[in-house]
């Protein structure tokens, strides 16, 4: 555990100092050649391990299959100040990633279907367009 250390914060300082806005961090989690570093983002604000707020999300722009809508909705944080606005274009709300929407909606981020309403990532929005 000791020696990621030095490379989280690294990570978090370049987070930091890179300050992606909710729109840069839209356009990174939408299509392929960015996913990867859009997730990390999303996983440091997550964790509190850096500074970046994330108010929004705007997906209209999403590119991609099933598995990685999958795993930006269960990356996104939760909580009040946490993405308060979400934005779906057409192709999130047709199938088959309208499921992997709906079943977010739902609470269900990978835990049984128990999973109190709370863990939803739509528990906190105040705007869904």
């Amino acid at each position: 555990e000791k020696e990621k250390q030095p490379v989280l914060l690294a990570l978090s300082a370049l987070i930091n100092h890179a300050c992606p806005t909710a729109q840069e961090i839209s356009a990174l989690v939408s299509i392929k050649q960015s996913i990867g570093i859009g997730w990390v983002v999303l996983g440091f604000i997550k964790r509190n391990l850096c500074d970046v707020l994330l108010g929004s999300l705007d997906l209209s722009g999403f590119s991609l299959g099933v598995k990685y809508l999958h795993l930006v909705l269960c990356s996104l944080p939760l909580g009040p100040g946490f993405v308060e606005t979400l934005k779906c274009g057409s192709n999130v709300c047709k199938e088959p990633l309208l499921s992997v929407f709906l079943s977010s909606l739902r609470g269900d981020r990978g835990r049984p279907s128990s999973a109190s309403s709370s863990s939803s990532v739509f528990a906190f929005l105040k705007t869904f367009i």
